[in-house]
C-alpha cells in the first residue's frame, strides 16, 4: 500500500512538470507524514512504513545507467550526471521521510514511548541521581570498588567487607 501511495505521488507531481528529484521528495513527504499517522491504527513503527513506500522509487536504474555510461560507453559527464541526479533522488527521499514524519507528528496527537518517558522523568518529584563510587583518598575511609557487571543494569559496586568478597576470596586483596 505505502509503495502505491508513494509511486502514485511520484506520478502525479511528475506529471506537474517538476523533476524527478522533487517528484521523489514529494512523495517521501507524502509517505512519511501518512506513516505518522498510521502508526497507531497499524500498530507499528512509522519507519516501517516509510522504508516499504520509498523502496519503489530508489535510484537504482539511474546508478545502474551512470556507471555503464562512465565504464562501458566511456562518457564521463553523461554518467556523472546521472550519478549527481541518483544522489539528489537519495537525499530527496530521506529529507521527505523525516519532513514528512516531522509535520506528522504534531496531527497525530498522542505521545510516543519516548516522549511518555521523557515527560514521566522530567516531572518526578523526588529524582535521586545514581550513585557513583567514592574515589580512593576522598576521605570517605572506605574505597568503593567495581566487581563484576549485573547484566540487567550497571556494574555492581561493593565496599571492602561486604558480601560479594565473601564469595570470591580470591578477590579480596
Amino acid at each position: 500500500m505505502a509503495g502505491a501511495l508513494a509511486w502514485t505521488t511520484f506520478w502525479a507531481a511528475s506529471g506537474l512538470g517538476t523533476g524527478p528529484a522533487v517528484a521523489s521528495g514529494i512523495a517521501a513527504v507524502a509517505i512519511g507524514f501518512c506513516g505518522e499517522l498510521l502508526t497507531e491504527r497499524l500498530r507499528m513503527p512509522p519507519m516501517l512504513v516509510a522504508v516499504c513506500g520509498i523502496v519503489p522509487l530508489l535510484p537504482g536504474l539511474t546508478i545502474y545507467r551512470g556507471l555503464f555510461a562512465i565504464v562501458v560507453d566511456a562518457d564521463i559527464q553523461g554518467g556523472l550526471n546521472a550519478l549527481v541526479g541518483a544522489g539528489a533522488i537519495g537525499l530527496a527521499l530521506a529529507a521527505g521521510v523525516t519532513l514528512g514524519e516531522y509535520l506528522g507528528r504534531p496531527v497525530r496527537g498522542g505521545r510516543d514511548r519516548y516522549d511518555r518517558r521523557v515527560r514521566r522523568r522530567a516531572t518526578t518529584a523526588e529524582w535521586v541521581p545514581p550513585r557513583t563510587p567514592a574515589r580512593a583518598g576522598s576521605g570517605s575511609g572506605e574505597t568503593l570498588q567495581l566487581r563484576g557487571c549485573d547484566s540487567r543494569r550497571s556494574p555492581v559496586v561493593s565496599a571492602p567487607g561486604s558480601h560479594l568478597n565473601a564469595s570470591h576470596p580470591e578477590r579480596e586483596a
